[in-house]
């Protein structure tokens, strides 16, 4: 036995003492890769960038406006972006009731392309009738309203209830499916009822968002008697337009 192996049995040890000729190799061990779980698109949180403030300097979707966001769409028709926006919105309104006038077109058993032409001519109608009462209710309040806003937001207000008739449609093709005598008749004329309602709701938001609007830029502060004839134009835009695209229904000869 050789002297290390000598010295090393009179080493006090708990267990016993192996003894090798040869010393052990050493063994690397590569640390695991990390996985990376930040999106791709958007940097994470911990880098600095909270994603509140990255979604503001994001262009803004205006159909997300449409739907959700009457303040946006106020400033729209108060900033540079009116021109567009009308244009954008005017696309927008036909889109949906193309689509709209020709899934109810085929419910009802006539020409889809037919129905495709005469909604949003309806629609385009149901704008015009509702423009002159509105602006008269204004004038009898002493609230000035220009026309180019008054314009812009019944265009915007009946491009929201183009979409709410375009995504209830097929409840309206069901109906007519399973009761062309009365189920189908009656789903349809709910939907213009629903469509009529909803936008005519945010006319009545978009009336007073555009005084708010208005009045924050100039740095006053509007006040509690006009911000209550603002309410009574928001109102009768509310009924005029709810009424009107609700009577639209004449395109598809529902109720005759």
């Amino acid at each position: 036995m050789s002297a290390a192996a000598l010295e090393a049995t009179e080493v006090d040890a708990p267990g016993p003492v192996i003894l090798l000729d040869r010393p052990v190799s050493r063994v690397i061990v590569a640390e695991p890769a990390t996985i990376e779980f930040g999106s791709p698109f958007a940097p994470a949180l911990d880098e600095g960038v909270p994603l509140d403030d990255l979604l503001e300097t994001q262009p803004r979707s205006l159909l997300r406006e449409l739907l959700s966001d009457p303040r946006a769409l106020a400033e729209r028709l108060l900033d540079g972006r009116a021109a567009t926006t009308m244009v954008d919105t005017t696309l927008t309104l036909i889109g949906a009731s193309v689509f709209a006038g020709a899934a109810l077109g085929a419910a009802t058993h006539g020409s889809a392309a037919r129905s495709m032409v005469l909604l949003p001519v309806a629609l385009v109608l149901a704008v015009v009738a509702a423009l002159g009462p509105v602006a008269a209710s204004a004038l009898m309040v002493g609230a000035r309203l220009p026309w180019r806003l008054l314009a812009g937001a019944l265009t915007m207000a009946t491009a929201r209830g183009a979409m709410v008739l375009c995504a209830s449609a097929p409840l309206s093709v069901l109906g007519m499916r399973a009761d062309d005598e009365w189920l189908g008749p009656l789903m349809i004329v709910f939907s213009f009822g629903l469509a009529g309602l909803s936008s005519g709701r945010l006319l009545r938001r978009l009336m007073e968002q555009s005084a708010l609007v208005a009045w924050e830029r100039s740095g006053a502060a509007l006040g509690p008697e006009r911000m209550e004839r603002v309410a009574i134009v928001g109102r009768v835009g509310l009924v005029q337009l709810a009424f009107t695209l609700t009577i639209a229904v004449w395109s598809f000869r529902i109720l005759g």
